[in-house]
C-alpha cells in the first residue's frame, strides 16, 4: 500500500534553455512525487492527462489512478534565460482540472497516510482538504 498520495497536475513540458530544448515529462505532483520515491517505497498520483500524453514509462514506478480525458495533455513551455530565470512563454491547463473530489474520496480507499496536494485552484484544493478531513483525519495533508 503506497504511503503517500500525490494530487496535481502532470504535464507535458517544452523546457529552453542556454544548453538546448528538451520536450519532457512535467507537473508539480509528479515531480512531488518522483522526489518521494528517493526516501519511499511506495508513492501514488492522482492526476488526469490528455490522450496525446507521451511520457508514461515516467509514470511506471509510481501507482497511479491517473485517468486520461479527451483532448491535449497539460503543457507548459518555459525558458530559462542565462541566469536561469523562468519565463513561462505558454500555459494550457487541460486535463489536470477535471481532477475531482470523487475522485479524490475513490483515491482515499487505498488508505494513505499522507496526501499532498500540489499547486492548483485554491477553492479545489480547499474541497479537497475537507474531503480528506471527512473521510479521515488521521491522514497528513500538506499543501
Amino acid at each position: 500500500m503506497p504511503e503517500i498520495l500525490f494530487v496535481g497536475h502532470i504535464s507535458m513540458d517544452r523546457i529552453r534553455n542556454p544548453r538546448g530544448e528538451m520536450f519532457q515529462p512535467g507537473g508539480a505532483a509528479l515531480y512531488a512525487a518522483i522526489g518521494a520515491r528517493t526516501i519511499c517505497k511506495d508513492v501514488a498520483i492522482l492526476s488526469a492527462v490528455g490522450e496525446d500524453y507521451r511520457f508514461w514509462e515516467t509514470l511506471s514506478e509510481i501507482k497511479g489512478h491517473i485517468k486520461t480525458v479527451k483532448g491535449k495533455s497539460t503543457q507548459f513551455f518555459i525558458t530559462y534565460d542565462r541566469y536561469w530565470n523562468a519565463s513561462y512563454r505558454r500555459v494550457f491547463i487541460g486535463p489536470g482540472s477535471k481532477i475531482t473530489t470523487r475522485d479524490l474520496a475513490s483515491a482515499l480507499k487505498s488508505g494513505f497516510k499522507m496526501v499532498h496536494l500540489a499547486p492548483m485552484n485554491p477553492p479545489k484544493v480547499e474541497r479537497m482538504v475537507r474531503v480528506i478531513k471527512e473521510q479521515n483525519c488521521n491522514i497528513t495533508v500538506s499543501v
